[in-house]
This record gives C-alpha cells, structure tokens and sequence, in this order.
C-alpha cells in the first residue's frame, strides 16, 4: 500500500469513528521503530505504544521526536488500536525530508543536508574579510610595480632594473556568486 493510500485510509476510518484524544507523558522513545511509550493521563495505570509518525516506512514528510517528560496529545487511528502523537508540549528534534533536501532542528542548531559543508558563513563578514586581503595585495602590487633599482651592478649587470609589471590587480569579491540565497539566517 502507498503512502497515499494508507493516508487515505486512515482518513476515512479516523472520521468514521468518534475521536478520541488522551493526555499522556512521554516514558522513551523507540528512534529505530520510531514509536514512543507513553502514560496515559500520567497517572502511571495504563501506557501505549504510540506512533511518532502518522504515516509508517514513509521517505519523505516530518518526523517530531518528543522530550522524555513531557506532555502530548495522543489520538486514536479510526477504530484500531493505533495511537498516533498529535500535539507536544516540548520537542527535542525535528526532521523534515523533501525530495532529497532534509532539514534537522535540535536545541542544538540546524543540520541541512547532513552538514557536510561545515557552518553557515556570515556572507558580508567573508566579504569584507576577501576585500581587505584583496585591498592589501592590490596595494602591495602597486608599490611594487612602481619600485625602480635605479644604476648599480647586480649579477654582472649593469643598469636600471624594472620590476616585473604582468601581476594584475585581484578584482574585489561581491556578495552575489558567493551566496547561496535559498539558505538564510
């Protein structure tokens, strides 16, 4: 059954049904079932295994990972038995996978794509940066060019020594080819 059939399925059972919601506190979390055990109405009588996900084995969507302790809403899938988490009082991580894009919030930060390209760069701070060592080599170049060794023997020879003059000046770096405007901070 696809994703989208299942999704259907359970919309017609959870409305065919009368709905049923429970308080309950979050006991532990199951990451590689992605199923948590929770105490329903906290009073330490009655605990569910509840899914954390509404759709199961999915690629794609958002996954909520709740905080140990904390508060949730649970609701009953139509008429079966399974419970699936609805609401949450605290949250420890959230993933969000499109089409290949996946986006990972923690109190920790944000992982975009697994993070293999290091931090977020502060655009107008690596400008500047680029454009300061750019100002000093164009400077550097241009001292350079105009330093003339005028007479003298230097090697057996005699005369007037140019300096090199094939060095262009480094063009300064502009915001636009270094920023990538689908990600901002």
């Amino acid at each position: 059954m696809t994703p989208e059939e299942e999704l259907k399925r359970k919309l017609k059972a959870m409305f065919a049904a009368p709905i049923q919601v429970e308080y309950a506190k979050v006991l532990e979390i199951d990451e590689k079932e992605f199923h948590a055990t929770v105490d329903v109405n906290y009073c330490g009588l009655e605990t569910w295994f509840v899914r954390l996900q509404s759709i199961t084995n999915c690629a794609q969507g958002i996954k909520i990972w709740p905080k140990i302790g904390s508060v949730v809403l649970v609701g009953r899938i139509g008429n079966s038995e399974e419970r699936l988490i609805l609401a949450y009082s605290e949250i420890d991580k959230i993933e969000w996978k499109i089409a290949g894009q996946v986006l990972v919030m923690t109190k920790d930060g944000f992982v975009i794509n697994g993070g293999e390209l290091g931090g977020m760069i502060k655009i107008e701070e690596l400008v500047n940066r680029l454009n300061a060592i750019e100002d000093a080599h164009n400077n550097f170049l241009t001292e350079y060019k105009a330093h003339v060794h005028s007479g003298g023997t230097v090697n057996g020879f005699t005369g007037t020594l140019n300096p090199i003059s094939g060095q262009q000046n480094i063009e300064k770096s502009q915001r636009d080819p270094l920023e990538d405007i689908k990600v901002k901070h």
